[in-house]
């Protein structure tokens, strides 16, 4: 069987991200219940695995984040036509991870994703990708 490449539209990638916001919230909120109870260690560890995940995310599962994998949404290289790899979807996540440190990555990213044809996000053009979901033939 083949997989076909269809271009994701606005809302399967808004519910993917907004699943995968929600795996990143969960550890920190969690973090947080320790921090005010005064388990410094526990509340770091929990606080570095929220921001690993939203960090990696895309990296996990063949250029899929949890959300991505759920939906049926990938990362996709293209110039090169295929399979977005390791660096270039850590570049979208380093990338996403500064933007969101500097308030721009809401801001920016929807209406960049708005204004673009293929829907892709500043990070998208940054690192060479785009958002698929992929199908088979």
């Amino acid at each position: 069987m083949e997989n076909k490449i269809i271009k994701a539209d606005m809302f399967d990638r808004f519910t993917a991200a907004l699943i995968d916001i929600i795996l990143f919230i969960v550890p920190v909120f969690i973090a947080l219940i320790f921090f005010i109870n005064e388990y410094y260690a526990i509340a770091v560890f929990f606080f570095m695995l929220g921001f690993a995940y939203f960090l990696i995310q895309d990296s996990l599962f063949d250029s899929q984040s949890i959300g991505k994998k759920i939906l049926g949404l990938q990362c996709y290289n293209v110039v090169e036509q295929r399979v977005a790899n390791r660096k270039e979807t850590l570049i979208r996540g380093a990338i996403r991870f500064l933007m969101t440190f500097l308030f721009l990555s809401i801001i920016v990213d929807i209406f960049a994703a708005i204004a673009d044809t293929d829907n892709r996000r500043f990070t998208d053009h940054a690192a060479g990708t785009m958002i698929v979901k992929i199908t088979k033939v």
